[in-house]
């Protein structure tokens, strides 16, 4: 059976739209059955349910990056903006092969055309015309999972003589031991006795440190200690402790954060520290704050907290929520929603909010019901149920229920007949409820008859 690839791709002029389809064209040519748009796409069809259909369905999805797709998707503008909503669903919530998204890069460098959520992974180049041909068996490689870089078979263990290995290896040990301990000492010592970069202590004091140093911390790097001290000590980026708290700070770094990157702790105390993109934390609180972000969420992208804190605590375009309620809201989203894109939360809220062509709820009752959408439906589009709800809550062409009834009615599409065209029930509806040319029910008596035809 061929295998199936949607292509995702931006209009970034004809030139590229005509490359586009002549890569999917050769595709085809080659086995693949395409979806492309300036195909598929016609005349009173959903765009939004081809796009979901097709990304779900497909058993690859191919992703032309460039610097305008990387744009669009980073803002979630447009239909690559939709697209990425679905994809990065897919992704992180592991639904999928890892093999099913493929990066092709088109033009630009990967750091100008790759989308954030694609830029870890391994693309395909086709930026140079001359290497087409290599891409494309690359690509159809992939395509027909035909491996050409084979593991060589794994062998048998040789046999070793251990007695001379382990003598060998520990006279080497001990000769590298005895070398290094003399070096490290110098070192440590130099550093404590220095009065410009280092410690500033006096010959004794410097030389019994050097001493506690090799005795306690020998397989420790002793420029993870300088760094630590420095950062703690300076007073314009850093702690601004006093040389005697610096030492004691960056001690306790060596023994509880060690294997700790601490960039990422300097990044989480300015940000905790800034009143004017931050938390603005004081001094004191900041440095808990960071070690809390250390302990507890080392492994997560501090960036991610610092978007869902301003989305919360955004007045105009946001949650609105005080700044240690806007805390609270980001840290819960670290914690329960990590892999979930964001801009899906904040177009449900938007949405839920909204009075005008939304649902109309309060701030509250619109946060409850975007985190329910997160919870309930993250990969289903919020667009369909937008179209459900609207025509549900329309009195002149639609069913005319109130808006907490037209939001159940929504709901239960969503559940019920996601997969289904909603166009075939309105059409269903509109002939069982028109008395001129239709059955001329009710309706409550057409609705029932619209539902049972799309079942």
């Amino acid at each position: 059976m061929s295998p199936t690839c949607f292509i995702s791709y931006s209009w970034d002029n004809l030139n590229h739209k005509k490359w586009v389809k002549s890569l999917a064209s050769l595709l085809r040519k080659n086995g693949v059955d395409i979806k492309l748009d300036q195909w598929d796409i016609h005349l009173g069809m959903d765009i939004t349910l081809y796009m979901e259909t097709s990304i779900r369905e497909s058993d690859f999805v191919l992703l032309i990056c460039t610097p305008q797709f990387a744009i669009k998707a980073n803002v979630h503008s447009g239909g690559v903006g939709y697209e990425k909503s679905i994809v990065t669903g897919e992704i992180f919530t592991n639904m999928v092969s890892k093999r099913k998204f493929i990066p092709l890069l088109r033009s630009g460098t990967p750091s100008d055309s790759l989308p954030s959520y694609l830029k870890s992974r391994v693309f395909v180049d086709f930026r140079d015309e001359k290497s087409f041909e290599k891409s494309l068996t690359i690509l159809l490689q992939h395509f027909f999972e035909k491996q050409v870089n084979n593991k060589p078979p794994l062998g048998k263990p040789p046999k070793f003589n251990k007695t001379i290995i382990d003598t060998s290896l520990q006279e080497i040990s001990e000769k590298k031991r005895s070398k290094s301990k003399l070096e490290l000492f110098k070192e440590t010592y130099i550093f404590a006795s220095d009065s410009s970069i280092g410690l500033g202590l006096a010959n004794s004091s410097a030389k019994e440190w050097a001493e506690n140093w090799i005795i306690s911390h020998y397989n420790k790097d002793l420029n993870i200690y300088k760094e630590a001290y420095k950062f703690a000590k300076d007073s314009s980026i850093g702690l601004g402790l006093t040389s005697s708290s610096a030492k004691e700070w960056a001690k306790n770094w060596i023994i509880s954060n060690y294997d700790k990157n601490l960039n990422i702790y300097k990044e989480a105390y300015k940000f905790a520290k800034d009143s004017s993109i931050g938390l603005g934390l004081t001094g004191s609180s900041a440095k808990e704050w960071a070690k809390n972000w250390i302990i507890s969420h080392y492994n997560k992208d501090l960036n991610i907290y610092k978007e869902a804190y301003k989305f919360a605590n955004d007045s105009s375009i946001g949650l609105g929520l005080a700044s240690s309620k806007a805390m609270k809201w980001a840290k819960n989203w670290i914690i329960s929603h990590y892999n979930k894109d964001l801009n899906i939360y904040k177009e449900a809220y938007k949405f839920a909010n909204d009075s005008s062509i939304g649902l109309g709820l309060t701030s509250s009752e619109a946060m409850k019901w975007a985190m329910n959408w997160i919870i309930s439906h993250y990969n289903k589009g919020l667009n369909i149920y937008k179209g459900a709800y609207k025509f549900a809550n329309d009195s002149s062409i639609g069913l005319g229920l109130t808006s907490s009834e037209a939001m159940k009615w929504a709901q239960n599409w969503i559940i019920s007949h996601y997969n289904k065209d909603l166009n075939i029930y309105k059409e269903a509806y509109k002939f069982a409820n028109d008395s001129s040319i239709g059955l001329g029910l009710t309706s409550s008596e057409a609705m029932k008859w619209a539902k049972n035809k799309i079942s």
